[in-house]
């Protein structure tokens, strides 16, 4: 049985370049046979994280729903963005909830040891390699097996066609490649 992965973008605004690849990734990765769920994050209504307002409160309900997809899927295929050189608000936001402790669970319990997997697009140069490198530090130290096959798409404006894809071949074979070691790597380890 195919593992489950759980894919999403750091971008909230309707025609974002990023959730445009990830859109194209995620159905590379079903070509490859896996199975994919896109959620929107902007749909869970998440707070900016306070340790005072969980203390107080408990989680919000917006995060134990985000929660239980992370819990639910065994890997994240990521749309990471860019803002000023590193990662979107909104992203990091929900990884920051859905890495909280709940009840008797232990802290980072709904992502430690789960694949990840990121694209990412710009309208410069680097292709948002900044905020995938930011991402990256930040699952090494939540305990995830990251991908080491990652795509980046510069000048993003201007790179696909009418259809949703890359114009470059070798940004559509490169996401081929990842797509495949992705599902590969959660079907090795998916219980």
């Amino acid at each position: 049985m195919a593992g489950k992965i759980l894919a999403f973008a750091g971008s909230a605004r309707q025609g974002s370049l990023t959730k445009k690849l990830l859109a194209f990734t995620a159905a590379a990765v079903r070509a490859a046979g896996g199975s994919v769920t896109e959620i929107e994050l902007r749909s869970f209504d998440l707070p900016l994280y306070d340790g005072d307002l969980e203390r107080e409160h408990g989680l919000p309900h917006g995060a134990l729903r985000l929660r239980a997809f992370f819990k639910a899927h065994d890997a994240l295929l990521l749309g990471v963005t860019e803002y000023n050189g590193g990662v979107s608000p909104l992203m990091k936001n929900a990884i920051d909830w859905a890495s909280r402790p709940y009840r008797d669970e232990v802290n980072l319990a709904a992502i430690r040891g789960k694949p990840v997997a990121m694209v990412s697009c710009s309208s410069g140069a680097l292709g948002g390699s900044r905020a995938q490198a930011h991402l990256r530090q930040s699952f090494q130290v939540m305990g995830c097996i990251l991908l080491p096959e990652t795509v980046t798409l510069p000048y993003a404006d201007t790179a696909f066609d009418a259809e949703g894809a890359p114009h470059d071949p070798a940004i559509r074979a490169f996401v081929d490649i990842m797509a495949a070691r992705l599902v590969a790597l959660v079907d090795r380890l998916a219980p």
